[in-house]
């Protein structure tokens, strides 16, 4: 097995993993396929797509951002557009759940014009989803209408992953629209909510049960505990979180675990056992590691105060409340913190994009300068027709594949006709121009397929590709006419231009040298003959 093969079998793996709600064990697998040096641009960025997804899961917000980014920056191909919007979707959950709502929104945005441009529908349906969980920024009304979308979707696609995650994510819009009565008020109260909250919690619960995946078992659970435990169905509600609980220890979700720990201490305090309750929640409290746990350390402060409070315990309540004073203001430094890091990447962004951009002009700019001197180098400066030296490169190969293919072809060798005396007796400005004037009616004459060469003063060369004995004189003649009936008094009054054509049809048993002598003959014959004639060659 090569070394792509063993990549690939490891994203398949870590993809595996996902699918089963093994975000430890796939992230791992991730991670070592990110770490083989052999692996190419695109496993990387798929490596950290998957990896993204892990770390997301197992609530290390901070680098599911990171692996996000740089897949962002490895994917970046029109054909890709699809794989992109799965990456934006990654970060707008990021950022929705590390409280950066501006941020989420925008990778949102940016998830639905990518899915929509690819004609991706199950991408499409990921980004409605997400969009569902943006009502800080969207509004309620908005909000769940995306749900809906999504849901809908979903269902008509026959993705029953992303038909979980629009479920799941409706049960949790659910749950924070009903911690706000007046706005729950809209949507016919807070009970009719939470009611829908336990319905998509249980229609998602149902679908993990399906697909065999324990996070996902594990999240609607956490998600049903706690609409069960808001209608106050404390036995129900305490047999979904504890069930959720298990299943996110023995599966390494920490902060999901804690999550649903600190439920049971509700329910605890709920159903008259505060004490036990408070230790509960001491003992969680010496689990968290403020710099990583912040959110679960707020959660667990505010439970604290609350509890005191409801129990009379005014001063304790006080001590937590301060703490969570505090906490507040590093959840606001860690936004900050975050917020310039978005900053920065987009300015390094940025930088890079610039720079990118400014390479690449200085690379056009060096390949145009390289096809300039190319020019220069095999053309002639006054006509623009080819140079000597390029018919020297060039005319070698021509008859090679003239022989190769026995495609016929001809030399036009042509002299203007008593050029010196053009320029004795109207200067070297209109001998310059007469020059051009005969490039520009032999460029007419021929085809692209032929060559077209000035090759000394008034001395030029045409060799015609695959044209016949008969077909060359032709063209021969025409050339000769159209330099004879040009307008060339334009020029200059009492100027006129012939010129003298030797015609030599190339034959496969002589040399090329031999083969432009015979033309040279001919053209000799044509001067000698009276000049403003084609001369066919004999040789």
């Amino acid at each position: 097995m090569s070394a792509i093969d063993d990549i690939e079998a490891l994203l398949d793996a870590s993809h595996r993993s996902r699918l089963a709600g093994k975000h430890a064990r796939g992230a791992t697998e991730a991670e070592a396929a990110l770490t083989d040096l052999t692996a190419t641009p695109w496993q990387r960025a798929r490596a950290l797509s998957l990896s993204a997804g892990h770390l997301l899961r197992l609530g290390e917000i901070s680098r599911a951002i990171e692996q996000a980014r740089r897949g962002l920056e490895l994917a970046t191909a029109p054909s890709q557009a699809a794989f992109q919007a799965g990456l934006h979707t990654v970060l707008a959950m990021a950022y929705h759940s590390a409280g950066l709502h501006q941020q989420a929104l925008k990778h949102v945005v940016d998830a639905l014009s990518l899915s929509r441009d690819s004609g991706d529908r199950e991408a499409e349906c990921w980004a409605l989803s997400r969009a569902a969980l943006m009502s800080e920024a969207l509004g309620h009304a908005t909000s769940r209408r995306y749900g809906h979308e999504a849901l809908a979707l979903a269902r008509d696609i026959s993705e029953q992953e992303v038909e979980f995650a629009a479920l799941n994510n409706m049960a949790s819009t659910a749950l924070e629209l009903s911690g706000d009565r007046s706005a729950a008020e809209a949507f016919g109260g807070v009970q009719v909510i939470l009611a829908e909250a336990r319905a998509h919690a249980e229609e998602a619960l149902a679908l993990a049960l399906r697909q065999g995946n324990i996070h996902r078992q594990a999240v609607a659970r956490s998600n049903l505990g706690e609409a069960l435990l808001r209608l106050g169905q404390l036995n129900d509600a305490r047999e979904a979180i504890q069930q959720a609980s298990d299943q996110a220890r023995q599966e390494g979700y920490r902060s999901l675990w804690m999550g649903n720990e600190v439920d049971l201490c509700k329910l605890d305090a709920a159903q008259g056992h505060t004490g036990p309750a408070l230790e509960r929640l001491s003992a969680l409290l010496g689990q968290v590691v403020v710099e990583q746990d912040l959110s679960l350390a707020m959660q667990i402060r505010r439970t604290f105060h609350e509890m005191c409070k409801a129990a009379g315990c005014f001063e304790q309540a006080l001590v937590h409340h301060e703490h969570l004073l505090v906490l507040e203001l590093q959840q606001a430094e860690q936004r900050a913190g975050l917020q310039a890091k978005v900053l920065i990447h987009q300015l390094e962004l940025d930088e890079a994009r610039h720079r990118a951009k400014r390479s690449e002009a200085d690379a056009q700019h060096e390949r145009r300068r390289a096809e300039e001197l190319d020019h220069q180098a095999n053309t002639d400066a006054l006509t623009g027709l080819l140079n000597r030296r390029r018919v020297d490169d060039l005319l070698p190969r021509i008859v090679e594949r003239s022989r190769a293919s026995g495609i016929p072809l001809a030399a036009v060798l042509i002299d203007i006709d008593r050029f010196k005396a053009v320029n004795d007796t109207f200067g070297h400005g209109i001998g310059d121009r007469v020059l051009v004037d005969v490039a520009r009616l032999l460029r007419t004459a021929v085809r692209g397929s032929d060559l077209a060469a000035r090759i000394g003063g008034e001395e030029f060369l045409v060799v015609l590709v695959d044209t016949t004995q008969a077909r060359a004189l032709e063209v021969s003649e025409r050339i000769r006419e159209s330099i004879a009936g040009h307008a060339w008094t334009d020029l200059r009054p009492g100027l006129a231009c012939t010129i003298s054509v030797g015609l030599a049809p190339y034959r496969a048993q002589i040399s090329t040298q031999a083969w432009l002598s015979a033309a040279d003959s001919a053209l000799y014959v044509a001067k000698n003959g009276g000049r403003n004639r084609v001369v066919l060659s004999e040789a």
